[in-house]
């Protein structure tokens, strides 16, 4: 929200993609998912990605952004099957 954006000393108009960037998230990869190198806040499968992997790459970069600007990024998603 732009409260959050702004208590962490940011631009009210910073994008999440700034965020994931900021914090080394672009290209990010952990086991078959990674980070998409052209669209930052996107997780793509290499080929690989267990649903495993995109959960834990997705906790990876809401665990960085909420260290460094205290802010905690909402999963756009609906998660289906067993955890």
């Amino acid at each position: 929200s732009a409260a959050e954006l702004s208590q962490a000393g940011l631009s009210e108009d910073t994008k999440v993609w700034q965020l994931i960037d900021g914090v080394g998230g672009r290209g990010l990869q952990i086991g078959g998912a990674q980070m998409s190198e052209k669209h930052c806040n996107f997780m793509i499968n290499t080929g690989t990605a267990t649903a495993a992997d995109l959960e834990a790459l997705g906790e990876e970069i809401r665990s960085r952004v909420l260290e460094k600007h205290g802010i905690t990024l909402r999963w756009e998603i609906r998660r289906i099957g067993e955890p």
